[in-house]
């Protein structure tokens, strides 16, 4: 009797410690496991691109005057001028710093009125002023500029307080706006004789210009844009006396020139985005000419556009980056995705257990795939917002993850 109940105690002892071996194992398990991770799928947009060398070819015309001194823009680069518009003033007798100040006056009076389409960007370009202003304000000091200091340390105190306005939700500043077009008026009177100077014709201006107007025209894009862009532009004019440039005729080109096989992946009639050196914005512009030159291996490249987005400076030798390829899927990790029964599939969190969904891979960037719900259909599919895990082992559908 002595011996069975020693033998039960003995059972009941390996029993308890057994199961005590299996819950501190389990805990350490845990401890040490990577902690689950869950990523939503999310649709996003990859695309790669290339870089070029190019020109613009465009129909333009220079603008130019017999005076000299300073000078006030009238119109932004790209905008469109109707005929007989003044597009600049030229103060034949003032000083840098006197244009400095009334290009100033015309910045705030152009930041105040917007302020009733989009004050958040008013709000942006005003505090970049006072900021600037600040600075200029220093520098002036250390230099012994006392007048200078004070007229703008008021300006300050005034752009602080629109500034104030624009943060508690106010818009409307014609009040203001009244105030500065005063002071630009005095300004412009202060600056002397001014010569005005207007085009004779409508198109779009530009502040600026290269040696091609005239040169470098549609026409040439449209019949021989091979020959032209190996011999890399025509020779340049003399710019004098000029003050800017008009473009006008809407229509415009870019030219690149490639290698071949470069070039094959370009199919004329297709539409491609550009963005050109230095600027954020893509520009949509359609291939309307692909010229090969197999004897020496060339081909080049003619995009068009009838759109001038505005104050896009149309450089006439200009570089520009663009889109070979691109494609808009759910976002997921290439370190998620498993090959089940031959096909593609990730696993998502679905109320504590793992859940197998398939996946049709369209594209591949920086360590993630896009992906979308054409599939086999062997397996449920993926969909938005689906919480994908990552970070863990031996994953199979229906394995208990949290």
């Amino acid at each position: 009797m002595i011996k069975n109940r020693q033998a039960v105690r003995m059972t009941i002892i390996v029993i308890v410690s057994l199961i005590a071996i299996v819950y501190i194992s389990y805990h350490i398990f845990n401890s040490v496991k990577p902690p689950l991770s869950l990523t939503a799928a999310r649709y996003d947009t990859f695309s790669k691109s290339e870089s070029v060398n190019g020109y613009i070819l465009k129909d333009d015309i220079l603008i130019t005057t017999p005076y000299s001194g300073q000078v006030e823009y009238l119109y932004k680069d790209g905008e469109r001028v109707s005929k007989n518009s003044i597009v600049a003033n030229v103060y034949t007798g003032a000083t840098e710093e006197q244009l400095g100040f009334l290009l100033y006056l015309n910045d705030v009076i152009s930041i105040l009125s917007e302020c009733r389409i989009n004050s958040n960007i008013a709000l942006e370009e005003i505090t970049d002023r006072i900021s600037s202003l600040q600075k200029a304000v220093l520098k002036k000091t250390s230099e012994g500029y006392v007048g200078w200091v004070r007229e703008n340390q008021a300006e300050i105190e005034r752009l602080q307080s629109i500034r104030k306005l624009l943060l508690e939700g106010e818009t409307d500043f014609s009040g203001e706006i009244s105030l500065y077009k005063v002071q630009r008026d005095n300004q412009r009177l202060s600056m002397g004789t001014v010569r005005q100077i207007s085009v004779e014709q409508p198109g779009y201006f530009f502040s600026h210009t290269d040696g091609y107007e005239g040169l470098l025209t549609t026409e040439k894009a449209e019949s021989t844009p091979n020959e032209y862009s190996r011999n890399n532009a025509v020779e340049m004019a003399p710019v004098m006396n000029s003050i800017g440039s008009l473009v006008t005729n809407i229509s415009w080109y870019y030219e690149c020139l490639m290698d071949i096989d470069q070039s094959e992946k370009y199919i004329q009639g297709s539409n491609y985005d550009l963005t050109f050196d230095g600027k954020d914005k893509s520009q949509r512009m359609l291939l309307s000419k692909k010229s090969v030159d197999r004897q020496n291996g060339k081909a080049v490249l003619s995009f068009h556009s009838v759109v001038v987005n505005e104050e896009f400076n149309m450089d006439r030798k200009t570089g520009a980056s663009i889109v070979t390829e691109s494609a808009t899927g759910l976002k997921v990790s290439m370190d998620d995705v498993y090959i089940v029964d031959g096909v593609s599939c990730v696993y998502i969190f679905n109320e504590g257990v793992a859940s197998l969904r398939e996946v049709n891979i369209v594209f591949e960037m920086g360590g993630y795939y896009l992906v979308d719900r054409k599939t086999t259909g062997k397996f449920k599919v993926i969909s938005l917002n689906d919480l994908v895990i990552s970070n863990q082992k031996n994953l199979y559908d229906g394995k208990v993850v949290g």
